[in-house]
């Protein structure tokens, strides 16, 4: 899995006034009622953008390690974001890059 996380680097820039957002859910329908968890890496707070990344890539694999679904926003956090609480559209910087999720038709949990 961490092969897959550092893949993310080659798409998200990082820069020395990056925030990134981790967000951690419990998997619907599987009968914990966790809290979702927010972690906030600004790249400010750490001595190098490789020690950022570093502490993201840690605490995403103990995530999930631990049982839960983790993601990230895809687009830039405004570097003056401080929280508390998860990011909001507000706080996006500018919109850089869109996802697109198709399920397939039918039931989408076989």
């Amino acid at each position: 899995m961490l092969t897959e996380i550092q893949k993310m680097w080659q798409i998200f820039a990082v820069s020395k006034d990056s925030v990134l957002e981790l967000r951690a859910l419990w998997p619907k329908g599987s009968g914990e009622n966790r809290a979702p968890v927010f972690r906030h890496f600004i790249t400010a707070n750490y001595p190098s953008i490789p020690k950022m990344k570093e502490a993201f890539e840690t605490a995403a694999l103990d995530l999930n390690r631990r049982g839960f679904n983790i993601y990230t926003p895809m687009n830039p956090i405004r570097s003056d974001f401080t929280g508390p609480g998860c990011v909001k559209d507000s706080d996006i910087a500018f919109r850089d890059l869109l996802l697109v999720d198709i399920d397939r038709l039918g039931d989408t949990k076989l």
